[in-house]
């Protein structure tokens, strides 16, 4: 692997309302698979990544370095809201397939 921001964001997550989205429950995972026989895993690296920050929302998460001040264009990882956005995005994308050959958890998709 190569190196990572590790950004701290305690103090703009205080701050931020959480969005309440809660994962699927393994019973209805293991119900909706069961009757699968054949599963393929994606781990979307740098998933996040995909999303655009609101242009209004990137000074948010400006950060410095010794090379100079920086902001996000896209979601950056540690945003309390980040993973329920990234999984509002999914949804959207594969609202078709979920429940059908897709489930949804975190960054994962598992087909099946």
């Amino acid at each position: 692997g190569g190196r990572r921001l590790c950004i701290d964001y305690r103090r703009l997550n205080k701050v931020t309302v959480r969005e309440r989205t809660a994962p699927p429950r393994i019973e209805e995972v293991m119900d909706t698979l069961s009757t699968a026989r054949i599963f393929t895993t994606l781990d979307l690296r740098s998933g996040y990544w995909q999303l655009p920050t609101a242009p209004e929302s990137q000074k948010k998460t400006a950060f410095i370095t010794c090379f100079g001040q920086y902001q996000w264009k896209v979601m950056p990882f540690g945003l309390k809201n980040a993973p329920a956005a990234f999984i509002r995005y999914l949804t959207d994308v594969l609202f078709d397939l979920i429940n059908e050959c897709v489930v949804l958890y975190v960054d994962d998709i598992l087909i099946y």
